[in-house]
């Protein structure tokens, strides 16, 4: 709702009720950040469960639109976290669903769905705008390079047969499926990051895969 919001204003910036939606929605994250935030979890919850990207994706917009200094720091920390946790040894960790992460548990590796890359991709093109820092441009091509392959299996979920995308990554590789959420999210991923292709070498990011694998057109 707060990104439609977002998006809403971009069109009809002097919707009043839509901006007091936005604001509202961000001072309410925010208050969750600082009633769950502990030293060693910077979270708005006690359980990271899936699409955790929209949360601090939402902050950073409500940043750029208000620019409320206590939007941008609980973005920047809520993600930070969220990037401790699921960036390991450069590449992209989703949090599994079959446990999800419970704060002071053993986090689930595994089922990792195509919704969690997108939400990180998202989330950090967004941190990328509101902020020019080049850091999140490389992690959000990271986290799309999840897709083609650059993952805990270094098996592709993008179908570039049927354009599909397979549902889930499991410790033996893509579940088959291809559902239409699953193919949906590759394909916004894919659109998300067609304006940045330009911006990726002088950013120094990582080149995998080549840029040439985003779908244009």
């Amino acid at each position: 709702m707060g990104m439609g919001c977002y998006y809403y204003l971009r069109a009809v910036p002097d919707s009043k009720e839509v901006r007091i939606v936005l604001r509202n929605l961000a001072d309410s994250l925010c208050r969750d950040y600082r009633r769950y935030a502990k030293k060693d979890w910077a979270w708005f919850e006690h359980t990271l469960t899936y699409s955790n990207g929209m949360m601090p994706r939402l902050l950073f917009m409500a940043y750029t639109e208000f620019e409320k200094e206590k939007y941008l720091h609980t973005a920047q920390e809520t993600l930070e976290f969220l990037t401790s946790v699921c960036i390991v040894d450069g590449k992209l960790h989703p949090i599994g669903c079959n446990g999800w992460y419970m704060r002071n548990r053993e986090r689930a590796w595994y089922d990792q769905q195509p919704v969690d890359p997108m939400a990180h991709t998202l989330s950090y093109l967004s941190a990328y705008d509101a902020t020019s820092d080049l850091k999140y441009l490389c992690l959000a091509k990271t986290s799309f390079d999840w897709f083609f392959g650059h993952n805990s299996v270094g098996e592709p979920l993008y179908d570039p047969v049927t354009g599909g995308c397979y549902d889930a990554l499991s410790p033996e590789g893509a579940n088959l499926n291809q559902g239409s959420e699953s193919t949906i999210c590759c394909l916004l991923a894919q659109l998300a990051m067609h304006p940045y292709i330009d911006k990726l070498d002088s950013a120094g990011c990582p080149m995998w895969p080549d840029p040439g694998t985003i779908e244009k057109g």
